[in-house]
């Protein structure tokens, strides 16, 4: 099971992208992602464009913990472990999690149903339904993962549309 990430707007402090599910003939659309800008260091930064492997990180750190709390609930314990995008020179620990600007995130990717217009009005998240759109992806891909089939994300910057 293989992803595309195609950023298309890196204006103001958050970079919009569309995630794509590999298919044939053609991708299909998922959802909306947002990430950091391309401007700044760790915690300010999107990861540079790239083919990347997704593993699962079973580790408990405080970011599983909380989003556990968050995310399962009424009987839904569908987050265990954060899905990680690995292969970041300098990096670890950059996941896909539920936020809605560059404010949720450090390095992250965060998977939205609906997106607006990157930051026009700062009184507005850039995205929303996260939640709804992460737990969507989680359930596809998480079993996948656990059952040993690798999978990967090619990330491609607004200038690779191809």
């Amino acid at each position: 099971m293989n992803w595309i990430l195609q950023r298309y707007s890196p204006q103001g402090n958050s970079t919009q992208g569309l995630l794509l599910e590999v298919a044939d003939p053609i991708p299909l659309f998922f959802s909306h992602m947002v990430e950091d800008d391309n401007k700044g260091v760790k915690g300010d930064i999107r990861f540079v464009a790239g083919y990347y492997e997704l593993k699962i990180r079973k580790e408990e750190t405080p970011l599983t913990l909380k989003h556990r709390k968050v995310y399962n609930t009424q009987n839904d314990n569908w987050f265990l472990f954060h899905i990680e995008v690995t292969g970041i020179i300098g990096h670890s620990g950059v996941y896909i999690h539920a936020g809605n600007d560059e404010d949720d995130t450090e390095m992250c990717l965060l998977p939205n149903d609906t997106i607006n217009n990157n930051g026009i009005d700062t009184e507005i998240k850039i995205g929303s339904r996260s939640t709804q759109a992460v737990k969507r992806w989680y359930k596809k891909v998480y079993p996948v993962l656990e059952s040993g089939v690798r999978c990967f994300i090619e990330v491609r910057d607004e200038t690779a549309l191809k």
